[in-house]
């Protein structure tokens, strides 16, 4: 393995140990992968915001045809700048997919599993 990776260090390739980040999955797939964690890539088509002041972003469709609700939890609100503006954007969430009541969902577990899809490394939220 040594040899490998000395190998594609001399030829300019990259380490067989590096990988590139998993690609996100449309949101009209979530229903794969509950109880994992992945990437989903959707149309935010609903914005609503709980009564505690949690923010939850309807994807594909508004609720109760979401193929897949973002829970934003009141204690990331502040991090996410405008998450409540971002009704009609393209955006990209990581976590785990969970089934409830019926509908999936993720639920945030860092302001870092959000982001405005195209946009640079820098996260928004």
């Amino acid at each position: 393995m040594i040899g490998v990776v000395v190998l594609a260090a001399l030829l300019g390739g990259p380490s067989p140990a590096v990988q590139d980040p998993p690609k996100a999955v449309p949101a009209a797939e979530a229903a794969r992968f509950v109880g994992q964690r992945a990437a989903f890539d959707g149309l935010v088509a609903g914005v609503r915001v709980a009564s505690r002041g949690s923010v939850i972003l309807d994807l594909d469709a508004k609720y109760p045809a979401a193929t897949l609700s973002v829970v934003v939890p009141s204690a990331l609100v502040p991090q996410c700048q405008d998450v409540k503006k971002w009704g009609g954007k393209r955006i990209v969430v990581r976590g785990v997919v969970q089934r409830v009541a019926g509908k999936l969902q993720i639920t945030l577990e860092a302001a870092t599993d959000l982001a405005l899809a195209g946009e640079p490394a820098r996260l928004p939220c």
